[in-house]
């Protein structure tokens, strides 16, 4: 069996000549290795902001203008990496043009259409590059190696599932290097859909279990997790060594190092995961998998989750009535707003949602309406929750009871300990959550 390492660079790993060498220069290294290295690209960074308001935007002299900036920011580093790319790149400036024309703003067959363009453009531009670092280069279709399994066009859970043609490349031998997009995939229509902002991570774990990658490495400014955010923290510790589980609770309380959904592929082969640095190659960051002992409680991360909302539902017909927590959140799940933590007690619930979901404020409106035909709902805005991280953190509470002495004259909105005995989230008001970190870290 060919022997195979998936290597996923973010946006900023992928927008100067500079990275791009890295790029080159990693993917040389692995070719020593292994048979055969997958490169997975996001778009360059900003240009996927840009493309929201495209895909947003009616007015059109601001279109216009958006869509020369970005043709713009492609051409200058077309330029700069000396490449030639003029023809296809065209050809996609003409694919987001007809994306926009077609259908009205809000259409979410539009909208993946049109966020699509970025890590596209990323992926050719990558291909004619490497080509031109003497590095044999196959360009494949993200869409055509991964499928939807809902039938969601944004932030869809994904299976590998390549259609026949994509099959024969992945199962051939001559094929050395594959350069491929992240963030993308396709529905049972063929028709494009998209993995979420940070999905890119979850598109190169994908591939690696699907063709069993000796690891995976995700590529960004950051080589790893640190013990909490370092531009809060200036004594913030890399994590060297994490087990799968705890990688995974640090992601989902609030750590942008990696998507939540990015380790689960990995599962089933039990394949490395390591987290490295385009900015300096040679700084030995996190390594996650199945190996790391599991033993001895610790804390081991602070992470912190910004712009959250809590939604306290309170009803005295609660107490020992049998259905009471179903029927509520029957209205979380008939409103596509998935809840993150939970406290509950005799006559009150209390949940907090992740603000950037709620931003469809109709949404949230229908919700609240359908909460009050069971419960009084009292929203609270603009909270931050602090999680303490590690294993077994259960067995060591009474070691680390001192921190509670931090939340004098704070006011605790809600405290949550993880069925996973993984984690321990205190959620206050937002504006105090900095100061919280630096003293507890």
């Amino acid at each position: 069996m060919k022997t195979t390492i998936v290597v996923k660079f973010g946006g900023t790993s992928v927008s100067t000549v500079k990275s791009w060498k890295t790029i080159a220069g990693v993917v040389k290294k692995h070719l020593k290795e292994v048979d055969r290295v997958i490169v997975v690209v996001s778009a360059i960074a900003g240009v996927s902001d840009l493309l929201e308001e495209i895909a947003r935007t009616s007015d059109s002299c601001r279109l216009h203008q958006l869509l020369d900036t970005v043709e713009h920011r492609h051409d200058q580093l077309i330029d700069a990496l000396n490449i030639t790319t003029s023809i296809r790149l065209g050809r996609l400036i003409a694919f987001l043009e007809t994306s926009v024309a077609d259908n009205p703003v809000g259409d979410p067959a539009r909208y993946a259409r049109i966020m699509s363009f970025g890590e596209k453009a990323s992926a050719l531009i990558g291909e004619a590059f490497l080509r031109s670092q003497k590095i044999p280069m196959t360009l494949l279709s993200a869409n055509n190696i991964l499928l939807t399994t809902d039938d969601g066009y944004t932030d869809t859970a994904c299976i590998f599932s390549p259609i026949l043609e994509e099959q024969r490349f992945l199962a051939e031998g001559k094929r050395r290097v594959m350069i491929t997009e992240g963030f993308i995939a396709r529905n049972q229509n063929d028709n494009i859909v998209l993995l979420g902002r940070g999905g890119s991570d979850t598109s190169a774990t994908l591939i690696a279990g699907g063709v069993k990658a000796k690891r995976c490495e995700i590529w960004s400014n950051v080589p790893g997790f640190y013990s909490t955010d370092p531009r809060v923290v200036a004594e913030a510790k890399l994590i060297r060594k994490l087990s799968y589980q705890e990688a995974q609770e640090i992601a989902l309380m609030g750590a942008k190092v990696l998507h939540p959904r990015a380790i689960a592929p990995l599962l089933p082969d039990q394949i490395e995961l390591r987290l490295c640095s385009t900015d300096n190659s040679r700084v030995k960051g996190t390594v996650i998998s199945g190996q790391v002992q599991t033993g001895s409680a610790m804390v081991k991360a602070i992470s912190v989750k910004d712009k959250i909302l809590l939604l306290q539902m309170a009803s005295l017909q609660m107490w020992r009535q049998s259905g009471f927590l179903a029927d509520i959140f029957a209205c979380f799940k008939w409103h596509r707003l998935s809840v993150d933590l939970v406290a509950t007690s005799e006559a009150t619930v209390c949940v907090s949602l992740d603000e950037g979901m709620a931003e469809q404020r109709s949404r949230l409106d229908e919700l609240l309406a359908d909460l009050s035909t069971f419960c009084r709902v009292t929203q609270i805005p603009s909270c931050l929750a602090i999680s303490l991280v590690g294993r077994n953190i259960r067995s060591i509470l009474p070691k680390i009871s001192n921190i509670l002495t931090l939340f004098d004259n704070q006011t605790v909105h809600l405290v949550s300990q993880s069925a996973n005995d993984l984690s321990v989230t205190f959620v206050v008001d937002r504006q105090r959550g900095a100061r919280l970190v630096q003293r507890m870290h």
